[in-house]
């Protein structure tokens, strides 16, 4: 049997095709699990507003005025503003990822 050129580069198309698939598959699953590693380092457990409010108890003596979650950058902090000495108040960051 005679092949021409013609009937040999569907052919070779075919090979080189796979070829390039079997190389691209551990690429790509490399990349997928990258970025769910990349999420995974950004997602935590949120603490209660109250627990933040203990935290700052624990650090500065004074009544609490207030405590807000706000969102720092990639992060989440509470602000739990505290009145110090009946004279001041002084704000409090607390980080909301346990």
């Amino acid at each position: 049997m005679i092949f021409t050129k013609s009937k040999l580069i569907p052919k070779n198309i075919k090979i080189l095709s796979l070829f390039v698939c079997l190389i691209a598959l551990p690429i790509s699953n490399f990349a997928w699990s990258y970025q769910a590693n990349e999420s995974q380092k950004y997602q935590c457990k949120v603490i209660s507003k109250s627990q933040a409010i203990n935290n700052a108890k624990r650090r500065v003596k004074g009544k609490i005025v207030a405590a807000n979650l706000v969102k720092k950058g990639k992060r989440s902090v509470y602000k739990v503003r505290v009145l110090i000495d009946e004279k001041r108040v002084k704000t409090i960051t607390i980080p909301a990822c346990k």
